[in-house]
């Protein structure tokens, strides 16, 4: 597949600022659940990959010498995420 490059496309800034999950708000051993009741059980563990991910993103350019990590679990209707450090 070719990819077209492209010049001159401004960077959008912001875009760490606003999140759906409630990353901010966990202490260590908090945990939500995100309903996926339609998804097989490899698009819930890549999804379960992708919201640690941002959560650890988030938390590394807000402080960089605090970074937080995440883990999930699947579940038959969703996945859990649990903050662990």
């Amino acid at each position: 597949m070719k990819y077209k490059i492209e010049k001159n496309i401004p960077l959008v800034h912001g875009i760490l600022l606003k999140c759906e999950y409630p990353f901010d708000d966990m202490d260590v051993l908090d945990s939500f659940f995100i309903k996926l009741e339609s998804q097989s059980d490899n698009q819930k563990k890549a999804f379960g990959v992708k919201v640690c991910a941002t959560g650890r993103k988030r938390s590394y350019h807000q402080d960089r010498k605090k970074i937080r990590r995440y883990s999930y679990r699947t579940y038959p209707n969703g996945i859990r995420v649990w903050r662990v450090k």
